[in-house]
This record gives C-alpha cells, structure tokens and sequence, in this order.
C-alpha cells in the first residue's frame, strides 16, 4: 500500500510536471512572437529566456488570489523585464573593437533590450494597469542601481557584494510578489529566486562589460564558493517554510522546483 502511494504521488509529481513544462513551452512561444525581429535576430540572435525563473512566476502568479482574473499579459510582461534587465549585461563597453559588425553588434544590443522593456508596457496597457507599469518600471530602476553598486561600488567585504548581487537577482520577484500580497512573508520566495540566479552564475551567465578589479576578485570568489552560496540560500529557504501569505501549496511547490536545481 505504502508502495503504491508512492507511485501515485510520483506519477501526481510527473504529470505536474508535464504541465508546467507545457506550460514554459507556451509562454516561450508567445514571447517569441513578440520579441521576434528577423534583423536582432540575424545580428545578436534570439532573446535568452530564463526558464529557471519563468518556473517560479508561474507558481508564483497561479497562488495569488485574484489569478483567475488575471491575464497572461501579467507572467509575458514580468518576463520582458527580466530579459531587458539580462540583455543590457551583455553590452560591451570596450570601444577598441572598431569592428563594423561589433559595433552593430553593441548597439542592437542595447536597443533590443530597450525594445524588451517597451514590450511589458506594451503588454499591460492592453489591460490598462497602471499600477502594475510603476512597479515594474521601479524595479528596472532600482535593479539598475543596484547593478552599478555591485560592478562599479565599494564593498567592505565579499558578504556585502553577495548581498548586492542578491537584491540584482530577486528585486523583481519582491516587487511583483509585494504588488499582489503582504511584503512579510516574502523571504521564502526571494531565497528560492536567489537560489536560481547563483545558478544562472554558475553556469556561465557573465557579463560582457569591463569591471574594476575588486569586483572581478569577487566575482571569481563567488564562482570558486557557489554551491556553498547555494546550500546557504536553500538552508534560508527551508528554515523560512510557508508564511501567512505563502500558500502551503506554493511552498511546496517552489520547494520542488528547488530540490531539481540540485540534481
């Protein structure tokens, strides 16, 4: 009996699964129908989309209470953010490439990942969201801000530069997670994005721009130590468990998503 219990959650577990990547199938499509432009294509590619983090908006938008209310325009808008945010690292600054093709190169990236930022205001004034516009448009800001504090600022240690890095990586589940629900209770969300974006580290996401020579000592420290960082962000996660306002079920379910990053 227990046996076949067993078997019954995993096949539960399976078909969840099935759906959610359905689900990430879905969403890429439609991004890329809007993304898609044949000359950024040709000459920078197709937009990366982070499906690590598309994984923990979808859990995250279907736990909210008004989600059956709720448009797509929502998690599609959140995820052009995300892309503007991670295009623009990839712009070079090193002018002594002068390289017609390198220069295009630079400059459609910025543009594309301006194009990126234009596509979520776009999206939600279809639905007329004004509200919704601000929050992201201050989480673009105070990202930004947080980005040229982690690259260009002066950190007193390597705990300080973590820390900053962190806010560059969960800001934005903060700030839409707080839009919708109570700001308490949000730590257990915010250590599952941060667990995704020391991933996104470890697997060669590094940034195309010059940086000061304490930042790059950092960024090799961090590279050196990132599962340690990892198991630190998890072991906060699991302390934290559900909230008032994290539903069981959500917990659960980024708990899983967390267990597979792991693996």
């Amino acid at each position: 009996m227990v046996l076949m219990a067993a078997r019954t959650e995993r096949k539960g577990f399976l078909m969840e699964m099935n759906d959610l990547n359905s689900r990430i199938t879905y969403y890429k499509e439609q991004i890329s129908s809007y993304a898609y432009h044949p000359y950024l294509s040709k000459h920078i590619g197709e937009p990366a989309i982070d499906e690590r983090k598309m994984k923990t908006y979808i859990h995250l938008f279907d736990h909210l209470p008004e989600r059956k209310n709720m448009d797509d325009n929502y998690l599609l808008s959140v995820m052009f953010v995300q892309m503007a945010l991670d295009t623009h690292d990839f712009v070079t600054v090193d002018n002594s490439n002068k390289e017609v093709d390198e220069v295009r190169k630079r400059q459609l990236t910025v543009l594309a990942g301006d194009f990126y930022s234009g596509l979520y205001y776009h999206l939600l004034s279809l639905i007329n969201d004004l509200d919704f516009i601000q929050v992201l448009a201050k989480t673009i800001r105070e990202v930004n801000e947080q980005k040229v504090r982690l690259y260009y600022g002066r950190h007193d240690s390597l705990t300080s530069y973590v820390q900053t890095y962190k806010k560059v990586e969960t800001l934005l589940s903060y700030n839409v997670w707080c839009h919708f629900m109570p700001p308490g209770d949000c730590g257990a969300v915010v250590e599952s994005m941060f667990v995704k974006g020391l991933n996104n580290w470890g697997s060669g996401k590094n940034q195309a721009f010059s940086k000061p020579e304490q930042s790059k000592n950092y960024a090799y420290e961090i590279a050196d130590n990132i599962e340690k960082y990892k198991k630190e962000a998890y072991d906060s996660f699991k302390n934290l468990g559900p909230g008032s306002s994290v539903p069981e079920e959500l917990y659960r379910k980024l708990d899983e998503d967390l267990e597979q990053e792991f693996n």
